[in-house]
């Protein structure tokens, strides 16, 4: 699957299954965020972030560190040359919007584990606030890229 397709495909709708996380043609880079690498990233913190609510992570979450959206690469991008290349597209906007949220979401379901326990953070994770902001982020990281693409070829 091409680059393109592969993020035509998130925009879309489409779950993509993780064989398909790979797209043959190498990665997206815009201006110094490897987009593809970005989604990635930003999906396994469900991982992490289940691990650590289950108390099966060596990693220790902080909620202070985690509830800034410009500590990770991606916000530093955002904030820094992301900001200088693509600021003007709204959908740059949406991004830096829907980034803050994810950490904010996130920040709140370690919250959530820490005062009303493993099974409410849990479902926050799955089915809540915070599964709805990574998706968000995901979809569009990748309307980024495409309209990225499209206005600089």
């Amino acid at each position: 699957m091409s680059v393109l397709n592969w993020f035509k495909r998130i925009v879309g709708g489409e779950d993509i299954p993780a064989e398909a996380n790979a797209p043959s043609d190498g990665t997206a880079s815009l201006h110094g965020l490897d987009v593809m690498a970005t989604i990635d990233a930003h999906m396994a913190w469900k991982s992490r972030l289940e691990s650590f609510i289950r108390g099966q992570s060596d990693e220790t979450l902080k909620i202070e560190n985690i509830r800034p959206d410009n500590l990770c690469s991606l916000g530093q991008w955002i904030y820094g040359e992301g900001h200088d290349h693509f600021g003007h597209l709204p959908v740059f906007k949406q991004v830096r919007q829907e980034h803050a949220r994810f950490h904010l979401c996130a920040a709140r379901t370690l919250d959530l584990a820490a005062q009303e326990g493993e099974a409410r953070a849990l479902e926050e994770l799955n089915r809540g606030d915070y599964s709805r902001a990574s998706q968000r982020v995901k979809h569009l990281l990748a309307q980024l890229y495409l309209e990225a693409k499209n206005e600089h070829p």
